[in-house]
């Protein structure tokens, strides 16, 4: 009885070759000290605003420091989208929150209507 090998034409079919990979880190811990005290310093200074700007600096260099297999990772996150997805978490929250404090304290929910606005308005802007 021959195999399905020998009937394709005679050829065994080709066992995938394994290979390891090398696997580095090339950042040292003063040059993330110099980039984690600005962060931190103008998102103090910003009141949390360049948060978003902080994350993807942060990410882009622990991404452009790890390598594998003689190449880099590139972490391509826009922080204007992040900012923008932080206000709709924010707002959401605000516009959730609100009728419960307006309720409690029989205020009217404007901030909940404001939030709630707002985010309806980003929404149809888009990101």
């Amino acid at each position: 009885m021959q195999s399905d090998a020998s009937k394709a034409g005679g050829a065994e079919p080709e066992v995938p070759i394994e290979r390891a990979l090398s696997f580095r880190f090339t950042g040292t811990a003063q040059e993330y000290f110099r980039i984690w005290i600005v962060n931190t310093l103008l998102t103090i200074v910003t009141l949390g605003i360049y948060s978003a700007w902080a994350k993807v600096r942060s990410r882009q260099y622990f991404y452009r420091n790890t390598w594998l297999d003689d190449s880099s990772f590139e972490y391509l996150a826009d922080p204007i989208k992040v900012l923008k997805g932080r206000l709709i978490a924010a707002l959401t929250l605000v516009g959730l929150a609100a009728p419960a404090v307006a309720r409690r304290r029989r205020l009217v929910g404007v901030a909940g209507v404001l939030a709630v606005g707002t985010l309806a308005l980003l929404a149809t802007k888009g990101m």
